[in-house]
């Protein structure tokens, strides 16, 4: 069923069995978004959904950093220069004409190289991939209602008597429910 050449909906389960492939990347949030509607933004998939009571976008994976080192000369060793500043990665190799290949050993030389060992002589792209540092979404919302958010290493607790930010007063109400500046 179709409402317009963009749009399909489908009103019952659905089983993808092949693949999902967004045509588009988008470079910020759509601000018409509906629930559980995703986009992908440099590389994170994101979900508009509940967390928490609250409906914003999280994330579903975490954006990845990586490098390509090209072999143009046929070598049995390749040192490969990442500079990524870890050893934790995961590598994909590929021959000149795009086929997966394996390599005879692999050895750490430092937090930003390793080396390939080969059989045979070989030129190709090893493809260095690296996790980033996990992110926390930011939130978006009209309407907040909470009595205690976690900040960081901090605490910010609003209630009848007033706001506090690690058990420090901000504002302190008084028993008008009006702010009393005198008590800070």
């Amino acid at each position: 069923m179709s409402q317009n050449p963009a749009t399909m909906r489908n009103y019952t389960n659905m089983a993808l069995h092949g693949r999902l492939n967004f045509a588009q990347e988008v470079s910020d949030f759509p601000s018409d978004a509906a629930r559980n509607d995703m986009v992908l933004i440099n590389g994170v998939l994101w979900i508009y959904s509940l967390v928490g009571g609250l409906l914003t976008w999280f994330p579903l994976n975490n954006q990845k950093n990586t490098y390509v080192h090209t072999q143009g000369a046929a070598n049995d060793v390749w040192t490969v220069n990442h500079g990524m500043g870890s050893q934790d990665f995961v590598l994909g190799l590929y021959d000149s004409s795009n086929n997966i290949m394996s390599p005879a050993g692999l050895t750490i030389v430092d937090n930003n190289s390793f080396q390939l060992t080969f059989t045979e002589a070989i030129v190709g792209r090893a493809v260095v991939i690296f996790s980033t540092s996990l992110f926390a979404p930011s939130v978006v919302t009209q309407d907040l209602t909470a009595d205690t958010l976690s900040i960081g290493n901090g605490t910010v607790t609003a209630d009848a008597t007033g706001l506090f930010i690690n058990g420090q007063p901000v504002v302190v109400l008084n028993s008008q429910g009006q702010a009393d500046y005198g008590t800070l």
